[in-house]
This record gives C-alpha cells, sequence and structure tokens, in this order.
C-alpha cells in the first residue's frame, strides 16, 4: 500500500508508528485476502466435481473467493491517499499492469501448453482439443484477469480523481456503474481491437474474468474510505464506521436484488449485474471494518509479518501464485481431486507461493551483492 505521513500531533489508534505511516487494517486485509486467494484457486483448478459444487466446504471457499474485491477496495483507498496518482503516472502504471496480467497468462497458459503440461480436461472445458490453434493461443494470452481490470481502473480512477470534487459522488458513480453493468453486459460494435477494449470494461465471456463493469464498484468505494480517512484529518475512526455502515447497506440492497433475479444480478458469480457487484464490494468494506478489529487483537509477529509480507507484494504473489497452480496441474490434473486431498494441498500450494517468493528475493539480493562486490 502506499504510505502516507500521519500528522505527528495527532496520531490516531490503530495506525504504525513507523515514520510514513499506514493503516494497519489495509494491510491485514489485503494480507489476508493473498492467503485467501491461494487455497480458492487451489480448489478451482484442482477440486473435482463434488468438492466444488457440493461440500459445504467447498461452497464456504467459493464465497471468500469473492476476495478479489478486497484487493480492488484496498487499491481504491490506497490511490486516494497517495501522492502518486496523477495521470501520467497513472497510465504509466495502467499500461505495467497490462502488460504484467499479459506475461502471467503467457507463464501460466501458453508455457505450460507449449510443454505439455495442461491436461486435455483443461482444454476440453473450453470446449477445445489438442493441438491448439494460433487464435486459441491469443484467447488464452489476452484473458482478461484482475491485472487487467486493474491496469484499466487505475487510469480511470486518476481521471476521477481529477474531477470529483465531493466524496459522496463517488457513492454516486457506484450506483451508476451498478445500474449500468447489465445493459452494457457483452456490448460490442464488431470492431475487432474495440471490442477487445469493450470486453475488458464489461465483457460477457470468459476471455475476460473480471470486467471493469461492475468491478470497479469495489475501487470506488475504496476512494470513498480514503476521502473520508483524509476528511478526518487521516483519523481511522470515521473510516472504519464509514465502511461497516456502508457495507452493511450494500450487502442488505445487493443481496435483496440477488434473492429477486439471480440470473440478471448474480450472473456467473463473475459478470454480474447491481446485485452481484453491489454485494461483492459491500463484502469487501465489512471486511475491511473486521480486519480493523482483527488488528487491535494481540496478533504473533510471525503472523503480522506474514500477513505485511503478501500485503506488499500482493501484485506479483498474484501472478506468481497462478503461475505455480497452473504448472501444478502437469503434477495433480484439472479437477480431479476430493475436499480433503485439496484441504492438504492448501498449505502446500501456499508455502510454495510464499516461500518460493521469498527464496527468489533472497537469491536476487545475494545476486547484487555480489555483482557489487566484483565491481
Amino acid at each position: 500500500m502506499n504510505q502516507v505521513p500521519v500528522t505527528p500531533a495527532r496520531r490516531p489508534e490503530n495506525v504504525e508508528p513507523a515514520g510514513r505511516e499506514r493503516l494497519v487494517a489495509v494491510d491485514v486485509a489485503r494480507g489476508a485476502a493473498v492467503v485467501v486467494m491461494v487455497c480458492v484457486h487451489t480448489l478451482w483448478m484442482y477440486g473435482d466435481a463434488r468438492a466444488q459444487d457440493v461440500s459445504w466446504l467447498g461452497n464456504a471457499i467459493h464465497f471468500v473467493g469473492k476476495g478479489a474485491s478486497f484487493f480492488l477496495l484496498t487499491m481504491g483507498l490506497s490511490f486516494m491517499v497517495s501522492r502518486r496518482s496523477g495521470v501520467a503516472a497513472s497510465l504509466q502504471r495502467g499500461w505495467w499492469l497490462l502488460k504484467m496480467g499479459w506475461t502471467m497468462n503467457f507463464f501460466k497458459f501458453v508455457l505450460p501448453y507449449l510443454f505439455g503440461v495442461l491436461p486435455d480436461s483443461f482444454l476440453a472445458a473450453y470446449g477445445w482439443t489438442a493441438p491448439l490453434t494460433g487464435g486459441q493461443l491469443l484467447y488464452l494470452l489476452l484473458t482478461g484477469d484482475i491485472p487487467q481490470l486493474a491496469g484499466v481502473s487505475v487510469v480511470l480512477m486518476a481521471l476521477l480523481k481529477r474531477v470529483v470534487a465531493h466524496r459522496s459522488l463517488y457513492l454516486w458513480l457506484t450506483a451508476l456503474v451498478a445500474v449500468a453493468s447489465h445493459p452494457l453486459r457483452g456490448l460490442r460494435v464488431g470492431v475487432p481491437g474495440v471490442d477487445g477494449l469493450l470486453d475488458l470494461l464489461w465483457g460477457a465471456g470468459w476471455n475476460v474474468y473480471f470486467p471493469v463493469f461492475p468491478w470497479i464498484m469495489s475501487c470506488l468505494v475504496g476512494m470513498y474510505l480514503g476521502r473520508v480517512w483524509l476528511d478526518a484529518d487521516r483519523d481511522p475512526r470515521p473510516l472504519y464506521r464509514h465502511a461497516l455502515g456502508l457495507g452493511v447497506v450494500m450487502l442488505a440492497v445487493g443481496g435483496g436484488l440477488v434473492l429477486s433475479d439471480p440470473a440478471t444480478h448474480l450472473g456467473d458469480t463473475f459478470h454480474m449485474g447491481a446485485g452481484g457487484g453491489t454485494v461483492v464490494a459491500g463484502f469487501a468494506a465489512v471486511g475491511l471494518w473486521l480486519a480493523h478489529q482483527w488488528s487491535r487483537l494481540a496478533m504473533p509477529g510471525w503472523l503480522r509479518g506474514l500477513l505485511a509480507f503478501a500485503s506488499a507484494r500482493v501484485t506479483t504473489l498474484y501472478v506468481w501464485q497462478w503461475v505455480l497452480v497452473c504448472w501444478g496441474m502437469g503434477l495433480v490434473g484439472y479437477r480431479t481431486l476430493s475436499m480433503g486431498q485439496v484441504v492438504a494441498l492448501m498449505p502446500v500450494t501456499l508455502t510454495a507461493t510464499l516461500g518460493g517468493r521469498w527464496l527468489w528475493e533472497r537469491l536476487q539480493g545475494a545476486f547484487v551483492v555480489g555483482r557489487r562486490q566484483q565491481a
């Protein structure tokens, strides 16, 4: 998260003193979401049909899998309080995120296929059989995921931050995105390059898993909460009160819409309408409040360090774990494990993700030190 100084004369509760301060709950929420994310993707790629759809634990993990909204809400909050949120810097950041997403797809889809790692059952889920055509490989390479969503969203947030004068307008924009999500879903104009961009905005197909509409709603809620914090002179207490109250209201409204018309409002849980987008944004807001409550408890030092490590590397860990999970299909297969086997595998994938990233950084550091000594 981008760190923001706190006025020395007024050090609010639950803000770590470290020169350049940060909200502890944001790191806790984002770090915990990374841990949950690895477990969710382990279930999605390795769990069989019963584990996915029948077991209560599988359904619970699927529900918690809405944790993508935590990343987006904290991204919006961090962006609002960052000093590096100008349009030019955001364009560079957005382009970097887009490239990161496409690079991730190459290492998690294209390269494993070229090495014969992707199971035939995985290709069959797309309705394909080997060998894949160049167009099918391009489809996998350009698949829209969270990095692509973040890349587009960060540019839109930069533009909004320049023109939105009052924080309440972020909530009105959230409502506008919610209302527009279903009517715009799948809209295309028949021009290939333009349609690719429109799919990133509101696509309905599996070439984009996280379209900007409605997922940017969580970013907008985060921007609203960031303004609440700034308007309160960086006192976090109003921020968490607003997060809880707004989250509860959004869960109630969104849940009612989903129950009234699941096909329209929930869709396939990725391509959602107003109700689904409202639920996941409300879920993230309440989750931030819960993270605040958790962070106030006595937390073991190793756990606090683990969450801080994961939070500070959220983008690269997202890429890292997806690559590990997809290459793992060469050993485990695609959706072959029972619920018990998946649960047993989760600590393995989590350790490989966090431990592998930690080891990679240590090797990089040793290499840099060695080069300096040689020079």
